[in-house]
């Protein structure tokens, strides 16, 4: 049974003439899972993020701008808190250069082209 969600591990009890009394126990603080996600707000877009690894408890991660907020490539720091996970800095997301943003004139040979993306790419 659940104790207390934010930690994990084992306790044992024995009952020895009607007295309850711990034997073990291994209990520890929970950790992010990789399945965990936080919910944060990316200019103005409210998305879930989740740590690309395990998190121990007190372990700074990363997760996906583009999970918050498509338009955003990058890395989003996450930090896991007694299990729960809360984003702590948004400032690697970058905007994405995306499809039916304004297109480029390109010279090419002496002649001018208009390109325009075909698909997402993210910032570099």
């Amino acid at each position: 049974e659940y104790v207390n969600r934010q930690t994990t591990g084992l306790v044992v009890l024995s009952c020895n003439r009607g007295e309850l009394s711990l034997e073990t126990q291994t209990c520890s603080l929970a950790p992010c899972e990789p399945w965990d996600y936080a919910i944060a707000t990316l200019y103005g877009v409210s998305g879930t993020v989740t740590p690309t690894e395990q998190l121990l408890g007190g372990q700074t991660g990363y997760g996906a701008c583009g999970d918050i907020n498509e338009e955003y490539s990058g890395q989003v720091e996450i930090y896991c808190d007694q299990g729960q996970l809360e984003v702590s800095d948004t400032s690697m997301c970058e905007r994405a250069c995306l499809v039916g943003d304004p297109s480029i004139l390109v010279p090419i040979d002496g002649a001018n082209y208009t390109l325009a993306l075909s698909q997402s790419v993210g910032s570099n």
